[in-house]
């Protein structure tokens, strides 16, 4: 509103769209209630946990109240407190808060060990770095445990073709794959399937959101291809071998077949149909249009418009079940009898 735009040195919120950089809507921060809408810098919210977590606005029994994880009717136990989420840094404990709105993303850090804060403010709500990373390499680099800044590499990719392959841990028989598919580096491991950027010396980097992950393959004693695991959470390496090629990803018509047909996912009617040169297609109620589907094993495929993967279930001439994975978030859906759904125009 006017208020908002009468504010000295503001910076100015962008948003991203098919043609470029634009500037944000307009966004009137009263409506945002009990979310927050708060407009300030990020040495206004450091001097703000500053006074949280010394005492200064809480209760101690408040605080940590706040500062608990959650335990669900069921037993088990969310890394969520009260609007503060709990992880584990470079084997450090933090206390993080994110937030985003229109034209802009924010996130920050505490380490209460360390009492180390670290704020990230940007002022678009596409950024090419998220502030969640910036924030976490800032606060893991005061901390004194820096975690390593790798860039993507221009690299032709038959060129690595040596170190793709099926690679598998000696300890829990965790199997890992990298190969490269629909114009990116993969790594697949438990089910799902993430983007690699190489990033030189045999080393790949997790794509956004986790680009703070990545991994490094080097040949050991016997000349065996040893992938080890970097995370930001774990600080430690964890190595696995490589155990041979990637699997044929070659699925016959046959097999195929079982898969076409409706399901019921979310309440909404996913259709499986044959497409050109036996390839699958995936296509949600309304859409205009049928997405193609890249194999990634006779039972996985990928739909890479829209990053999900889909893993096809059960036994029978039909498989009876469809389980789609977007990032954190899966689904499973149930076949439909052909006659128990009406078509959608």
């Amino acid at each position: 509103g006017a208020e908002e735009d009468a504010i000295a040195d503001r910076a100015l919120p962008y948003s991203a769209d098919p043609n470029g950089v634009r500037p944000a809507p307009q966004f009137d921060m009263s409506t945002a209630s009990g979310a927050g809408g708060l407009i300030g810098s990020a040495r206004d919210l450091a001097r703000w946990a500053d006074a949280l977590h010394h005492g200064k606005i809480l209760s101690a029994a408040s605080y940590a109240q706040m500062t608990a994880p959650t335990v669900l009717p069921d037993g088990r136990m969310v890394p969520y407190g009260f609007g503060l989420s709990f992880e584990v840094l470079r084997g450090m404990k933090t206390i993080t808060h994110g937030g985003a709105i229109a034209g802009a993303q924010t996130d920050s850090v505490y380490l209460p060990d360390q009492d180390i804060f670290v704020a990230a403010f940007v002022a678009t709500d596409a950024p090419t770095t998220h502030p969640a990373v910036v924030a976490r390499q800032l606060v893991a680099l005061a901390a004194g445990r820096p975690i390593p800044l790798l860039g993507k590499v221009p690299v032709e990719p038959t060129s690595l073709e040596p170190l793709f392959g099926v690679y598998e841990t000696t300890e829990e028989a965790i199997e890992q794959q990298l190969y490269f598919g629909g114009g990116h580096f993969r790594w697949l491991a438990g089910g799902r399937e993430r983007i690699v950027h190489f990033a030189g010396n045999g080393r790949f980097l997790f794509a956004p959101p986790y680009e703070l992950d990545w991994f490094e393959i080097k040949r050991d004693a016997s000349g065996a291809n040893v992938l080890e695991m970097h995370d930001s959470i774990i600080d430690q390496v964890r190595r696995s071998v490589r155990k041979g090629v990637i699997p044929s990803r070659t699925v016959p018509r046959a097999t195929l077949e079982r898969y076409v047909g409706r399901y019921k996912v979310a309440g909404t009617i996913t259709t499986i149909a044959l497409g050109p040169e036996s390839t699958l297609t995936v296509q949600r109620a309304n859409q205009p249009d049928a997405t193609p589907l890249r194999t990634v094993s006779p039972t996985q495929f990928a739909a890479d418009k829209v990053g999900a993967l889909l893993t096809f279930e059960g036994d029978g001439p039909k498989a009876p079940r469809l389980r789609s994975r977007l990032g954190e978030m899966e689904l499973l859906g149930e076949r439909v009898l052909e006659d128990a759904v009406p078509d959608h125009d």
